[in-house]
């Protein structure tokens, strides 16, 4: 019962090999179709190389059936036959040189395209996407699997072009030479594929244990990094060491198993290829005897016979890696298929003054679909003003500011900026005029100047300065090393996060954006930079007439702004100015207790 249900499963692990190599093939089409010239360069000096290769057969035919009899003559002709060789290996040396550079720098150069068009979907995907599949896994298919890919064009991809071709000037050789042989030769060739058949079906479920498993070691060490403070508090260092050598040593079983499963194919290959040989020299040998042929036409056929036989086992090696390298490709695959959405513009010359509104919107996140953050929301934010929203942990007060920028898309209500529903404006022309500081500081590998002017390139350093300035930043980057050109990749741990949120606060303000987010942007600051930075904020808003909308857990930031937004449980329960709250909310003087008296870090 179980040897019959397994049959059905095989076939259909089968047809998806297929189904996953022609997509694979046909993803890479558009890549190989940039370089034709070269391809068509690569496909002649390979057939070049072959045809000297071929000729190598039909010349020792040639030269040992006309082998003089005297010894003086006989010295001589050697002498020319060494030549002869010599100058044919170093011909066929040349052009197989020039067919591996073009097809390594044609691969290389594929790779690097399908890298750099896997990374620009990826990061136009989908928030909730990025967040259903782990940082991990994506690293891994981005790095991990274009390197697999990589390898199999430069290394395998020579020698399937080497083998068809020597395949099909071996196969031609050999029927002039014989015939009837090489039809035995074909015939036996064939017969070595049924042991590799059996043998690659196994590769073919390890390739992908392989792939699941590598990918699991990825999650893994991020999950771990990322609680690196956790994992030390709790001193489970060991413990984590520990699970981890399980999972790599799973791997390293896996990956053994499978080069193993190679050797024995490869083995078996090899083996019967010399023994078929050794039968094909008895036979030709007693034709030799017989007189029915000579002796340079059964050294030309063993030589063919040998090309034959090499190529087919050269394919072999091939195909036992493409199990792997196709089950890489289809990951890959994915971030080059799926589609990417940009929202078109339905609205030109679009200059908002910054007032905001949302209506009736629910809200779920992807992943929790049957939770819901945000019920039923209504709420305006004039232009111009600055507003605080406040409420305990989960109320939903990030989730206002992810549906503000698109991050996520909206099920049901409607969020309208001067009165025009963000539906119908492209993500650049919403996210231009908005510049948002998470609660948790966001620092890019380069110079301290790199990091304040992401969101402006090429920005003059004296804006930079001034919004350092305002961010109350540019006094500790003035003893950094080298000022603005510090690598913070180099000093980034030795940064404080009230250090780094400036940082990021400074990048918000040179963009002099129309609305300003401040997702609790100055949790890590103290009193004294805290009230500072509110200042400036407060002037910068003022000076430009911009929107300032403020998550915040310090009672100097709520005192200061205009109105406050109250919620609790993705509801707004209370709005109204501090004053007002005070007196007529409860909810509000139980948040604001805790806000009087901040936790310092």
């Amino acid at each position: 019962m179980n040897n019959h249900s397994k049959i059905p499963k095989q076939a259909a692990a089968d047809n998806e090999l297929r189904k996953n190599a022609f997509k694979a093939i046909s993803s890479l089409r558009p890549y190989v179709s940039r370089y034709k010239q070269a391809i068509a360069m690569i496909m002649l000096t390979g057939m070049a190389a072959t045809a000297l290769s071929v000729s190598i057969g039909f010349a020792i035919k040639y030269f040992v059936n006309r082998f003089p009899d005297d010894p003086l003559a006989g010295a001589e002709f050697l002498n020319d036959l060494l030549l002869y060789f010599i100058g044919f290996i170093l011909v066929m040396a040349l052009f197989n040189a020039v067919c591996g550079y073009l097809f390594e720098r044609v691969a290389s150069q594929i790779t690097e395209q399908i890298r750099n068009d896997a990374f620009n979907n990826i990061i136009r995907y989908d928030v909730s996407y990025i967040e259903r599949n782990s940082s991990g896994e994506i690293q891994t298919r981005l790095v991990a699997d274009t390197n697999a890919v990589s390898r199999f064009l430069t290394m395998q991809g020579p020698l399937l072009l080497n083998a068809g071709l020597s395949l099909i000037g071996g196969i031609i050789g050999a029927v002039i030479i014989n015939a009837g042989l090489t039809l035995v030769v074909l015939l036996g060739t064939a017969l070595i594929y049924l042991p590799y058949m059996l043998i690659s079906k196994k590769l073919r479920q390890m390739g992908h244990q392989l792939q699941s498993t590598i990918s699991e070691i990825g999650r893994y060490a991020g999950e771990a990094l990322r609680n690196i403070k956790v994992i030390k508090a709790y001193n489970k260092e060991n413990h984590e060491q520990a699970t981890f050598s399980q999972r790599t040593a799973r791997t390293t079983d896996i990956s053994i198993r499978i080069k193993v499963l190679q050797l024995i194919m490869t083995t078996l290959v090899g083996s019967t290829a010399y023994i078929g040989s050794g039968f094909l020299f008895w036979h030709v040998a007693g034709q030799i005897y017989d007189g029915t042929t000579t002796l340079g036409a059964l050294l030309a056929f063993a030589y063919f016979a040998r090309l034959i036989l090499t190529s087919a086992q050269q394919y072999m090696q091939v195909y036992a890696s493409v199990h792997i390298v196709v089950g890489k490709a289809t990951k890959l695959i994915e971030f080059l298929k799926k589609e990417t959405h940009a929202w078109p513009s339905r609205v030109k010359d679009f200059a908002p003054q910054g007032a905001i509104e949302f209506s009736n919107v629910h809200f779920s996140y992807p992943l929790r679909p049957d939770v819901p953050v945000l019920k039923g929301i209504n709420l305006r934010i004039p232009a111009e003003s600055h507003v605080a929203i406040v409420g305990a942990s989960g109320a939903g007060k990030s989730t206002l500011f992810d549906l503000l920028l698109r991050l996520y898309r909206l099920k049901e209500g409607r969020i309208l900026l001067d009165g025009i529903d963000i539906k119908d404006l492209s993500e650049t022309q919403l996210r231009s005029r908005i510049a948002y500081v998470p609660q948790k500081e966001s620092l890019f590998s380069g110079t301290v100047y790199d990091n304040i002017s992401y969101g402006m390139e090429q920005a003059d350093l004296q804006l930079v300065k001034a919004a350092a300035k305002m961010a109350h930043a540019d006094d500790f980057i003035e003893q950094l090393p080298q000022q603005y050109n510090t690598d913070l990749g180099e000093i980034a741990g030795r940064l404080s996060g009230g250090q780094r949120q400036r940082l990021a606060l400074a990048r918000a303000l040179l963009r002099n954006p129309q609305i300003l987010l401040l997702d609790e942007a100055n949790s890590s600051l103290d009193n004294e930079s805290d009230q500072y930075v509110t200042d400036a904020i407060n002037h910068w808003a003022r000076q430009y007439n911009r929107t300032v909308v403020t998550i915040a857990h310090r009672l100097s930031t709520t005192r200061h702004a205009d109105f406050i937004i109250v919620m609790n449980q993705g509801m707004v329960i209370a709005q109204g100015s501090h004053e007002e709250l005070m007196a007529g909310s409860d909810d509000y003087r139980r948040i604001q207790e805790p806000m009087a008296y901040p936790a310092t870090a």
